[in-house]
């Protein structure tokens, strides 16, 4: 009786060491790969000497790890990145939300997080605001191509309010505009146009106008082709998990923290 429970337990164990062997020999399950496509969005995301940096690109990479995706990140010009998740060659980018925009892409339910958009002169100049488009509808304004800056802005713009409008490709082609005086004014979100001022020493030449043009969130926006409300749930629960342990706020202080050797 003794004998037999012994041998009962041997090959109890010898089974599961068996399953455990048959397990760890097995190939690991590669991570499914997801496509981030972006355009350089400094601090957001930019590219320095060919490496992609900014803390928009780690909170996806963290959020996307977490929610089980290999992240792929491509940089493009905004109107091609629209035109990449409209059709699906990529899965997703980041925006502002808006009707129209709800009818291309899907959005994710919870924003990233916010971003303030304002209008920037040039130092020398003497143009002030008080929130009246029709008062400054003559100047030459500056914008990027194809970008959204918050209801109030984007409606103005479309009914042809701005009546001499002037498109740049990027904000660093934008910020130089203002810079050399080719515009009277330039519309960005703070942290994106601070960021190309510093970046190219125009810390003294532009500054910003208040008060501001919107406070909006961004979200992330998934292609329709293809059923991504799964993924876009993930990477949700990954981002708010990450403000919950403090994963979140330690990235983006991090990128704002002046650098000490």
């Amino acid at each position: 009786m003794r004998f037999a429970s012994r041998f009962k337990k041997a090959c109890i164990q010898t089974f599961f060491s068996a399953g455990i062997y048959v397990a760890s020999s097995l190939p690991a399950h590669a991570a499914e790969s997801l496509t981030l496509v972006v355009p350089e969005f400094p601090p957001y995301q930019y590219l320095e000497n060919g490496e992609k940096k900014g803390f928009k690109l780690d909170l996806l990479q963290e959020a996307s790890t977490r929610a089980g995706y290999d992240l792929k990140i491509e940089f493009r010009p905004w109107a091609r990145v629209l035109k990449m998740i409209e059709n699906g060659d990529a899965d997703f980018t980041n925006m502002y939300k808006n009707p129209e925009r709800e009818q291309i892409y899907t959005f994710s339910q919870k924003p990233i997080f916010p971003i303030t958009v304002r209008f920037f002169k040039h130092s020398d100049s003497a143009i002030s605001y008080d929130g009246d488009f029709n008062k400054i509808s003559l100047l030459k304004i500056g914008v990027v191509n194809k970008i959204s800056y918050g209801k109030k802005f984007d409606e103005a713009l479309a009914a042809g309010t701005f009546k001499d409008i002037e498109r740049a490709n990027n904000h660093n082609n934008l910020v130089s505009l203002l810079a050399g005086k080719r515009v009277d004014l330039i519309v960005g979100a703070s942290y994106v146009i601070d960021s190309v001022i510093e970046k190219n020493g125009f810390t003294n030449t532009i500054e910003a106008v208040t008060p501001n043009l919107s406070n909006a969130n961004v979200y992330n926006a998934f292609t329709k082709k293809r059923d991504m409300r799964q993924v876009s749930d993930a990477i949700d629960t990954a981002l708010q998990e990450m403000r919950e342990d403090g994963t979140f706020g330690t990235i983006i202080y991090d990128a704002f923290s002046p650098k000490t050797n």
